[in-house]
Order: C-alpha cells, then structure tokens, then sequence
C-alpha cells in the first residue's frame, strides 16, 4: 500500500482543470494496473434446469455436506 500511495505522490499535475482530471485518471489507472492487474475470467453461462428447484438444491446441498464430513 505504501508503494501505491507513493506512486501516486510521485505524479506531476497540471494546474489546469480539464487536463488534471484526465492526467489523474490516467496515473490512478497506471498505479492500479501495476499494483492490482486486471484478471480475467472466463464464465461459462448454463440454461437453467426447470426441474432443479429450491427442494431438490437443500436436499444436494445437504448430501454435499454429508459427505464432506465423510472424508474427515
């Protein structure tokens, strides 16, 4: 976090209004790609199953647990 906050005191601003805002978009957004990178994911999206509904997702969950205490 020091790193960070000292990047970001490390920047040079204009004294004019619109370029400062843009000039401190562009630091913050070079200070976060180099300290917290974007990671990208991908998801994979499923129909959904009309017949898995709220009853049968207790019941699964009920038996994952079973078995995670199974393997204990």
């Amino acid at each position: 976090m020091d790193s960070f906050n000292e990047n970001l005191r490390e920047s040079n601003f204009s004294s004019d209004s619109p370029t400062i805002i843009d000039q401190y978009k562009k630091t913050l957004e070079n200070t976060l790609q180099k300290h917290a990178p974007l990671k990208r994911r991908i998801i994979t999206l499923r129909p959904s199953a009309p017949w898995y509904n709220e009853e049968i997702g207790k019941a699964s969950e009920k038996t994952a647990c079973s078995r995670r205490l199974e393997r204990r």
